[in-house]
């Protein structure tokens, strides 16, 4: 430093400032848990990903965030992803075998590469019609080949 200079650390002249970088080390019990989860549970009732009881998102396997992204989310709902999602809110309300069929083709399509890669097997498909005002209930069984864990699902939208 030059005569009549003061020495400011780019740190500020408290705290970090005046301590060696890495000398302060943080108690154990001021550390929190805060990692990421690899993929995301997304809720289909709520088309939004699940938290646990402190507020933390809930891990599910990658093979079911990956199909519940590619099936869940109203088809080029998310402006960041145009093309993501299934297409089921296009189904017109109609009795359940024809809804069933329409349905399995909308799922088969928007999983086609999950199943084509052995990450998952689709058991069953139904839809059917649930009451007037033309809404509808649409569940998949399905397998994830990847989680052998927890391989059975059920999911409903």
């Amino acid at each position: 430093l030059h005569e009549g200079q003061r020495h400011v650390s780019g740190a500020g002249s408290f705290g970090a400032g005046l301590a060696p970088a890495g000398s302060y080390t943080p108690s154990a019990s001021s550390a929190t848990s805060a990692t990421m989860p690899r993929a995301l549970k997304l809720d289909p009732a709520a088309r939004d990903f699940l938290l646990d009881d402190d507020g933390r998102y809930i891990a599910v396997h990658p093979v079911e965030h990956a199909a519940m992204m590619a099936l869940v989310p109203a088809l080029d709902s998310i402006r960041s992803a145009q093309g993501q999602g299934g297409a089921w809110r296009g189904l017109e309300i109609d009795d359940a075998a024809t809804m069933t069929t329409r349905f399995g083709e909308m799922v088969r399509a928007a999983w086609r590469d999950l199943a084509a890669r052995g990450d998952l097997r689709i058991e069953s498909v139904t839809a059917r019609p649930t009451n007037a005002w033309g809404r509808g209930r649409f569940e998949i069984v399905w397998t994830n080949l990847r989680d052998p864990q927890n391989p059975n699902r059920t999911t409903t939208l």
